[in-house]
């Protein structure tokens, strides 16, 4: 197998945590991962499917633990109206289930841009390996606001020892890169659930992603998913860091191959 005349840092973790700005404090080329997202087009997008709205999980926890609240009086008149009509089919429940069951997820029937199957690895995988072997590559230019590529452009390396590969999916490279002796490192950066929510809201409503209801919903979403999402990245080789500690280990990384 050819040396690789550079190496790749891969930054992961949530959507806003600060990945671009570290990638760019770091002084390197940068390749984005989220060009490689799938056009809006594409037949193959997963879509968010219908569910229940969250609170409804607690909500029949709170019915398991003191009865049918829906048959009003509160917690109190459940647990009486359970103790007096142990046998009777509890026919009121149904219709209110059956009321909630038809209530969907908000969101439903949208394309999942937070699922990997709307991002393509294989070009995202081809194009490390090109940028490690050769120095440079062609990449896409991806506009998320109108969900599609716009043309492409050559990243060049000009000799850096280091590029660094960042985006919500960089995780998915980890493996590749370490199988193909291509890895230097790789990161998941991570802060506080509120902090990246507010980080990623206002950076996508001044850029306009999306409307402002499908960002605040979206951003809602991926804050109570954020252990997953972080958790996912250091199952697959990441190490957890806050931007100023990644940067901080890099800064020492390259350093040492400064020199001589």
């Amino acid at each position: 197998m050819q040396s690789p005349g550079a190496q790749v840092i891969v930054l992961a973790g949530p959507s806003g945590a600060g990945k671009s700005r570290l990638a760019e404090r770091l002084g390197l080329p940068v390749l984005r991962l989220d060009d490689f997202y799938k056009d809006g087009g594409d037949p193959t997008l997963p879509r968010i499917e219908a569910g229940p709205r969250v609170g409804h999980s607690s909500q029949r926890r709170r019915e398991r633990r003191f009865g049918p609240i829906w048959q009003g009086g509160g917690a109190k008149a459940g647990r009486m109206a359970r103790r007096a009509t142990p046998t009777q089919p509890d026919r009121g429940r149904n219709v209110a289930q059956q009321a909630l069951d038809r209530v969907t997820h908000p969101r439903a029937g949208l394309v999942d841009w937070d699922h990997p199957d709307s991002w393509l690895p294989a070009d995202a995988w081809s194009t490390i390996d090109a940028l490690c072997h050769d120095g440079h590559a062609e990449v896409p230019l991806y506009d998320i606001a109108r969900d599609g590529r716009h043309g492409s452009r050559e990243l060049l390396l000009d000799g850096a020892a280091y590029f660094v590969a960042e985006g919500i999916f960089a995780h998915e490279v980890v493996r590749h890169c370490r199988d193909h002796g291509l890895l230097a490192a790789a990161y998941c950066v991570r802060q506080h659930p509120l902090v990246t929510f507010w980080r990623r809201l206002t950076r996508d409503l001044r850029e306009r992603r999306k409307p402002p209801l499908v960002l605040v919903r979206r951003g809602v979403a991926l804050m109570r998913a954020q252990r997953r999402v972080v958790d996912r990245a250091v199952a697959a080789g990441c190490t957890p860091a806050a931007p100023d500690q990644a940067r901080t280990a890099l800064a020492q990384l390259l350093s040492k191959a400064r020199t001589p």
